[in-house]
């Protein structure tokens, strides 16, 4: 009888780790086929959302009574801070006899030209602003046809320098009772960057404590500088790239698309408790703009710590674009959002 039990459990055993297999495939089942649907449900979103876009392309282009519409920039004037744009718009349907067009920004209308099957007008922007280009309309015999355009304008993101620079290496600092000692021991990495061809007329290194210049340093931007600089950034173990020069740069001032440049830095600064130090970069291109880039900072609190929070805020400024650039009269002519938000010594 006990044989018999044992016999009934063991069964009883068996059926149930069968029962369990089987319940674990069916949820291995079911999970397959959830992300099965998922997938599915995934694809057709994407098509669904591929042909209304689609189909809001074919509407949109349908409407549009334009064949052409483009801008380029033109002449650049420093002395009237203004950037010049050349914008071109070849309608649909048009009578080159009777047909006029108007440009028409947030501040002027322009009447474009025609010649050579294209309407084409030239319009001066802010260089330092953002400029809205809404529409055009098109006349022929009073009867006035809209069309939206809805460009959005920065020649000084697009018609002059971006610049960013950076500390790269090592520091030790040291704790005094009334100063801080930083060392920095690297180099200082710069990288310029515009569309087209540009020329960079000097580099300096310059060092601000409480926003009061305590050190100005030039940076040899000749080949045979940065060569040299290389050589010595090397010798340091940090690695340099073969561009450090390049083609266009040992041949002539002028560059196409991109610059970079080098300068080692090392030194021990001193730096009182309350006080900020700050290592800027001034990279002055053919207009005799000035781009001021921030590279490192030591910022002390009163009672000698470091300031986190204010050397937080700084970090944001570091290899970001130029924080203020000036004219050739050292004018301030633009200044990033950043610098108005905080509190900074010019």
């Amino acid at each position: 009888m006990k044989r018999f039990a044992t016999l009934i459990n063991l069964l009883m055993i068996a059926a149930l780790v069968f029962c369990m297999i089987q319940i674990n495939d069916l949820e291995n089942q079911i999970n397959n086929l959830r992300n099965s649907i998922n997938d599915v449900d995934r694809n057709l979103s994407y098509q669904m959302s591929s042909i209304y876009n689609n189909v809001h392309s074919m509407l949109e282009e349908e409407v549009n009574q334009l064949t052409i519409s483009d801008w380029e920039f033109g002449e650049i004037d420093i002395a009237n801070e203004t950037a010049e744009i050349i914008c071109t718009v070849v309608p649909k349907e048009y009578n080159p006899d009777a047909t006029s067009v108007k440009l028409i920004s947030e501040h002027q209308e322009v009447l474009m030209e025609y010649a050579d099957g294209k309407y084409t007008a030239k319009m001066n922007l802010p260089l330092f602003g953002i400029s809205e280009i809404e529409q055009i309309n098109l006349i022929d015999n009073g009867i006035i046809r809209t069309q939206q355009l809805g460009w959005s304008i920065s020649p000084k993101d697009q018609a002059i320098l971006w610049t960013f620079t950076r500390f790269s290496g090592e520091g030790r600092g040291t704790y005094g009772k009334e100063s801080y000692t930083w060392e920095p021991n690297g180099h200082i990495h710069i990288n310029i960057e515009k569309k087209g061809t540009f020329e960079i007329k000097k580099i300096d290194v310059v060092e601000m404590m409480d926003g009061k210049e305590i050190s100005r340093t030039a940076v040899d931007i000749t080949p045979e500088g940065q060569k040299a600089y290389a050589e010595k950034i090397s010798k340091q173990g940090y690695a340099v790239p073969e561009s450090v020069v390049s083609l266009e740069q040992a041949e002539t001032s002028t560059c196409n698309g991109f610059a970079e440049f080098f300068y080692p830095f090392s030194k021990e600064i001193v730096v009182p408790n309350g006080s900020e130090y700050i290592v800027y970069v001034d990279i002055t291109d053919e207009y005799d703009l000035t781009y001021r880039c921030v590279a490192d900072f030591v910022s002390m609190e009163e009672n000698g710590d470091r300031n986190d929070s204010r050397e937080n805020e700084l970090h944001m400024l570091v290899n970001a674009q130029a924080i203020m650039i000036f004219n050739k009269d050292g004018r301030l002519v633009y200044e990033s959002e950043f610098m108005k938000e905080m509190d900074f010594h010019h």
